[in-house]
C-alpha cells in the first residue's frame, strides 16, 4: 500500500493528537506539519474563537482587511480590529493566545487587556 506525504503527515499528526496533550506537542507540531490546524481539532480546541467568529460575520466588511478580535470574551465577540491580511498575520507573530482569559499576551507574557493595549502594541509592529 502507498501512502502519500499528506495522509503520512495526517496520520502522525493523529497519533500525536491521542497520545499527548494538545499545550505539551500538539499545536507545535500540527503548525509544522500542515501549516493549518484541521477544522474539526480547531473547533474543540478553542469553542470560543469559532463563536466569536461566527458573531463577527455579521460585521460590515472592509475591502481587503481581515477582521482581527482582541479578545474572545463574549461582550468583544464584535468588537474587532481592522487589519490588511500581511498586518494580521504580523500581529499574530507577536502575539500569543491566552485561553483561561481569552485574550492575547506580548510575547513578554503582558496581557493585552483593552482595545487600546492591544492596538498600541501591534501599531507599534507596524513602525
Amino acid at each position: 500500500m502507498i501512502i502519500s506525504n499528506i495522509e503520512m503527515a495526517n496520520w502522525n499528526v493523529m497519533t500525536t493528537f491521542l497520545l499527548c496533550t494538545p499545550e505539551v506537542v500538539f499545536l507545535p507540531l500540527l503548525k509544522r506539519v500542515s501549516g493549518l490546524i484541521p477544522d474539526k481539532i480547531y473547533s474543540y480546541l478553542y469553542p470560543e474563537k469559532v463563536a466569536a467568529q461566527s458573531a463577527a460575520n455579521s460585521l460590515p466588511t472592509q475591502e481587503g482587511k481581515h477582521k482581527h478580535h482582541w479578545s474572545y470574551n463574549l461582550d468583544h465577540w464584535k468588537n474587532v480590529i481592522y487589519l490588511t491580511p500581511s498586518e494580521h498575520r504580523l500581529a499574530h507573530y507577536y502575539i500569543r493566545y491566552d485561553q483561561e482569559r481569552m485574550m492575547y499576551r506580548r510575547l513578554d507574557g503582558t496581557l493585552l487587556a483593552t482595545k487600546s493595549e492591544h492596538l498600541a502594541y501591534i501599531n507599534g509592529l507596524f513602525k
